[in-house]
């Protein structure tokens, strides 16, 4: 379910609505770091590497809880709860500063919003340490939606829970397959994002007066 915040309502512009995804744009993701406590998922045996590819998904889904996918995949990887809590939070680093000040920026004037395939444990990593309780208008997220990028009816959902028509909308994802697939939906809008001086520049271009097509129209 989507997180508003009171500052919602001192938006000047609604129009466009930015939708950032966050691991790898806004923030840095540090697998080495990870892998250091826990091993590497290659290492392990391919009935193992397939139990946790599917707890991991179902986690991201919400489809199991906190407990049971920490005491399943501790298991997995033949390390104590402590350890792994660990390696979950060093997967997630401080990201690039440029990248804080645009949404800083686009977040004065302008409804901004994440849209993210993460689970509990990270986001609150990221929500409390990394970003902020504060940082969107609203959060996305794959384990409260049930949903997950790049299944079309993700974009469907936010979109429809915004109320936006997809012209309206610029968003910004590090992954090309989620960001084609955005394009599929109609978000035409839809930035690859590389390093946050191409993006940067990406967005100030569409700002620029009369560049954004936007609608009139709600979905």
């Amino acid at each position: 379910m989507a997180r508003l915040s009171d500052s919602s309502t001192s938006i000047t512009n609604h129009a466009p609505l930015f939708i950032f995804d966050v691991g790898g744009v806004l923030i840095g993701l540090d697998r080495p770091a990870r892998e250091a406590l826990i091993g590497a998922p290659n290492d392990l045996a391919p009935d193992r590497v397939r139990r946790l590819a599917e707890a991991n998904r179902a986690f991201r889904l919400g489809l199991i809880e906190e407990d049971d996918y920490i005491a399943l995949v501790a298991d997995l990887h033949a390390v104590d709860v402590d350890t792994l809590y660990a390696a979950e939070d060093a997967f997630l680093i401080g990201g690039d500063p440029a990248m804080a000040e645009l949404l800083r920026r686009l977040r004065a004037r302008h409804r901004v919003v994440a849209f993210s395939n993460t689970h509990a444990i990270h986001w609150r990593r990221v929500s409390s340490q990394l970003l902020g309780e504060d940082a969107f208008h609203a959060c996305y997220l794959s384990h409260e939606l049930g949903l997950e990028k790049p299944e079309r009816e993700s974009y469907e959902a936010v979109a429809s829970r915004e109320g936006v028509h997809p012209d309206n909308i610029v968003f910004i994802d590090d992954t090309l397959a989620n960001v084609e697939a955005a394009k599929a939906a109609g978000w035409v809008n839809a930035i690859h994002h590389r390093s946050a001086r191409e993006t940067i520049a990406a967005i100030d271009a569409l700002l620029a007066p009369g560049i954004l097509n936007l609608s009139s129209k709600t979905e």
